[in-house]
Formats: structure tokens, C-alpha cells, sequence
């Protein structure tokens, strides 16, 4: 949970996240100035509505001088943990 303004999550060589508890990956709450990048999100084995959830849903429209930012995610379900996958 990211709850610190200006806060930097940066995966380097495109480091993967995988849900786990049925959860999102990364969760950035209502604070200003936050960068996430570098980063592949994979669908665990339960079911989630978001593998990155931006925002408590309060209607935080964010803040115009110091915007968070997304840069170079990527997401997939399935992949090499995929458990219906037979080798």
C-alpha cells in the first residue's frame, strides 16, 4: 500500500507482481505525486477485481501540480504458474 506523496515503485528489468489473498498488487491511496512503473502484474489463483487499484474511490481527482503517474505496466492472466497448463 503506497500512502506516502511523492513515493517511487520502480521494477527494474520489468520485475512481476503476482495477486495473492485475492488482492491487488499495489494499491496507491489518495496522496499526490506518485510514479509506478517498470512493472508486470499477474493474476494469481483467486479471483480480483484489480491487480493495481489507484485511489480509495472517494472521488480523489488527484492533484493538479504534482500528478501520480503509470508508466510501461503490463498485466496477464495465465502465464508460466498457470496451474490448468500441462506440461
Amino acid at each position: 500500500m503506497v500512502s506516502n506523496p511523492n513515493s517511487v515503485i520502480l521494477g527494474l528489468g520489468i520485475a512481476t507482481l503476482i495477486s495473492s489473498k485475492g488482492e491487488p498488487c499495489i494499491k496507491v491511496l489518495d496522496v499526490p505525486g506518485v510514479r509506478v512503473a517498470g512493472i508486470l502484474f499477474e493474476a494469481g489463483e483467486m479471483t480480483t477485481n484489480a491487480l493495481l487499484q489507484w485511489g480509495s474511490g472517494d472521488h480523489y481527482a488527484g492533484h493538479i501540480e504534482n500528478p501520480g503517474v503509470a508508466s510501461d505496466i503490463f498485466a496477464r492472466v495465465g502465464g508460466p504458474n498457470d496451474p490448468s497448463v500441462v506440461n
